[in-house]
């Protein structure tokens, strides 16, 4: 493997930025292969600015902004192009050079992560101006390899949109959050949790995609995503909200919804301030009453941090 390309840092970055505005070029000529060569080329060769190699992280980041940049008229083959580089990304290995010189890293799940956050950070730029354009991108998502595939499709490309526009894409989410398509929960999931993180005010609308999502908590992927609206629910949402939903999962019939029950218990940011002191131990030990062994663990392990 040739040695990376050695330039002072600015002068490295720039050129690598005109290089791949010049590849959205080629893309508008149809030349989708040369360009998804030249960007393999880019992560196996990385730039070395500013005394080190990129890495393929920032590679990717690089490439993918200069390329929205590119496409900043939106032509059409621009999200084409996002669409054919996240579909045909499996099929390529690429080399990563480890940046503390051991043997470079090779094989099929190191290629596809990095070649498709570049095509959800493109596809992104087109859902924004060209909502039209998200359906699309949608159905990319039944293609996921796991989940942290799916949540990059949906943080790059989708999930600004939609909270941007809760109003009139609430009932799409809805469908999609109780739909039989897994992958494509985690739009619903990953937009709730954005409006969590919002904070106090936004709670009783990410929780109605939350409880639309419960049917299906025995998917991994869908209580992995559930589990991670309520960490960030934990931080920024409603206590009393979050007091009402435990108390749903503590007495639904949902697979798993027991387990999810403790989980959120065992948060160690999970905080409660806001929510009496009264109300809670009243909560709680309605709770110890009522609950499985398995449940009463957890609540009873809680409430001693809550003492503590």
């Amino acid at each position: 493997m040739d040695s990376p390309v050695d330039m002072g840092g600015e002068d490295a970055l720039r050129e690598g930025f005109v290089r791949n505005v010049g590849n959205c070029q080629l893309v508008i000529a149809n030349d989708f292969e040369a360009v998804l060569a030249d960007i393999i080329e880019q992560f196996e060769q990385p730039l070395h600015a500013e005394g080190r190699v990129l890495t393929a992280l920032e590679t990717a980041q690089l490439i993918a902004d200069a390329m929205r940049e590119g496409f900043a008229g939106l032509h059409p083959n621009g999200i084409e192009f996002a669409c054919w580089l996240w579909d045909v990304a499996p099929l390529h290995v690429v080399q990563l050079p480890d940046s503390a010189g051991g043997p470079p890293m090779q094989g099929f799940r190191h290629g596809v992560v990095h070649l498709r956050r570049i095509a959800s950070m493109i596809a992104g730029v087109y859902v924004a101006q060209q909502p039209q354009r998200a359906d699309m991108v949608i159905e990319l998502l039944d293609s996921s390899m796991d989940w942290v595939d799916a949540r990059n499709l949906v943080m790059y490309a989708l999930v600004d949109y939609f909270e941007e526009h809760m109003g009139q894409e609430l009932g799409s989410l809805l469908v999609l959050a109780g739909g039989k398509k897994n992958w494509r929960r985690m739009l619903p999931l990953g937009t709730a949790a954005r409006l969590m993180a919002r904070g106090e005010n936004e709670s009783a609308l990410a929780f109605r995609l939350v409880h639309a999502a419960l049917p299906h908590l025995s998917e991994a992927s869908t209580f992995q995503a559930v589990l991670y609206v309520m960490r960030v629910a934990a931080m920024y949402g409603d206590q009393r909200s979050i007091l009402a939903f435990l108390d749903g999962l503590r007495q639904s019939t949902h697979a798993e919804a027991s387990r999810l029950f403790c989980e959120v218990l065992r948060n160690p940011h999970l905080r409660w301030e806001q929510v009496s002191s009264e109300e809670l131990r009243a909560a709680f030990l309605r709770w110890m009453e009522e609950c499985s062994d398995e449940q009463r663990e957890c609540v009873k392990r809680a409430w001693e941090r809550i003492e503590a």
